[in-house]
């Protein structure tokens, strides 16, 4: 079964923290949140919470399903630009993993050159908390959940490209066989020490990915579902920024 589109929508809700005061971003929020406790709940323990800092100033990608006038989430992940985390005194989090997950200082050191070599912290994310609907996720249908990982594919595309962040790293779990999804999208391990124990998710093997190129198939269906993304609904909470008088 194949999605019927003109019922679904994808949203994209950027920094949040200046935008709680309108009700559609924060109630929407919380859905996300919801749903994302759920999917981790399913596959990990209670201690797994998909969520930190970065929840507030991070770029939140979702896909919803419009039933009247509410929106659901179906699918949903958040990018992290680092010039973001170092505008708010956040560790980037790709940086983080490395360090709690024990990995070699070559994963350290190619991560350093990525960002090197981007020139700019705005060019590099680090995109993570992805996660499902669980009617959706469990649901036996081959062909809703290839539909869907189409739609996931441009997603990820359209977000790099309209923001302009050619550099993305992830964390790809292989529980979930999200590490199958991220090479087929044109990710490859950062280099050969990058798989690790993930602590937050109860020491799960997770792989350290990374590109600058998107695969022929993802960019294809960046294509076929550009229309989509066109129609998406943007909420922008810098649009709600107010200058504040400091109290001595």
């Amino acid at each position: 079964m194949k999605l019927d589109l003109k019922n679904y929508k994808v949203v994209v809700i950027d920094y949040p923290v200046f935008g709680l005061d309108d009700p559609n971003c924060a109630v929407l929020l919380g859905k996300a949140f919801k749903m994302k406790l759920d999917g981790y709940a399913a596959t990990y323990s209670e201690r797994a919470l998909p969520f930190d800092k970065a929840d507030f100033f991070g770029t939140h990608i979702m896909f919803c399903e419009q039933k009247g006038e509410e929106l659901v989430p179906v699918f949903a992940y958040k990018s992290t630009p680092l010039d973001r985390c170092l505008k708010f005194h956040y560790e980037f989090p790709a940086t983080t993993i490395m360090n709690n997950g024990l990995l070699p200082a070559s994963c350290l050191t190619d991560l350093n050159a990525i960002i090197e070599k981007a020139g700019d912290p705005s060019l590099v994310s680090f995109d993570s908390s992805w996660a499902q609907d669980l009617d959706y996720r469990f649901k036996d249908d081959k062909e809703l959940k290839e539909h869907l990982r189409e739609i996931m594919m441009m997603v990820i595309v359209k977000h790099h490209q309209d923001h302009n962040i050619p550099h993305m790293l992830t964390s790809g779990a292989v529980k979930v066989k999200t590490d199958l999804f991220f090479q087929r999208i044109g990710m490859n391990m950062l280099n050969e020490h990058a798989r690790f124990k993930e602590k937050k998710l109860d020491d799960s093997e997770g792989i350290i990915f990374y590109t600058d190129t998107f695969s022929f198939e993802a960019l294809a269906m960046a294509k076929k579902y550009q229309d989509l993304w066109d129609n998406r609904i943007v909420m922008d909470g810098r649009k709600y920024v107010r200058k504040t008088t400091k109290v001595a």
